[in-house]
C-alpha cells in the first residue's frame, strides 16, 4: 500500500463533497437576492421555436463553461474554501441557468 508522507487520504473525498454540497447550497442563498430581477441577464428571446432553443442553448453554455471551469480549478487546487471573486462567478453561473430555465417557461 502506497500513500504520500503526511497527505490524510480522505482530503479529496472531502473537498469534493465541499464542492457539491457548495452547488447545493448557493442557489438557495443567491435566490433571494435575484428573486425581483424579471431579466437578470437580457430579455429572452422567444419570437420562434428555433429563437428560444438557441437562446436556451446559449444561457446553457454560458452557465455551464463558468461553472464547470470553477469546479475543476476549484478541485485542482488545496484550499477548503471559495474566494469571493469565486462565489460570484458561481452566482452569475446560476443566473445563467436560471434564465435558461426562463427561456422555456
Amino acid at each position: 500500500m502506497s500513500s504520500k508522507r503526511g497527505r490524510v487520504p480522505f482530503v479529496a473525498p472531502l473537498r469534493l463533497i465541499a464542492a457539491l454540497l457548495a452547488l447545493w447550497v448557493l442557489p438557495l442563498w443567491v435566490m433571494p437576492a435575484t428573486a425581483g430581477e424579471a431579466n437578470a441577464l437580457r430579455p429572452v428571446d422567444t419570437s420562434s421555436p428555433r429563437a428560444t432553443l438557441q437562446g436556451f442553448l446559449e444561457f446553457m453554455n454560458e452557465g455551464y463553461g463558468a461553472g464547470v471551469g470553477l469546479i475543476t480549478s476549484y478541485l485542482a487546487s488545496s484550499r477548503l474554501y471559495f474566494t469571493p471573486d469565486e462565489v460570484a462567478t458561481l452566482g452569475r453561473s446560476i443566473r445563467y441557468q436560471e434564465a435558461a430555465q426562463r427561456s422555456l417557461d
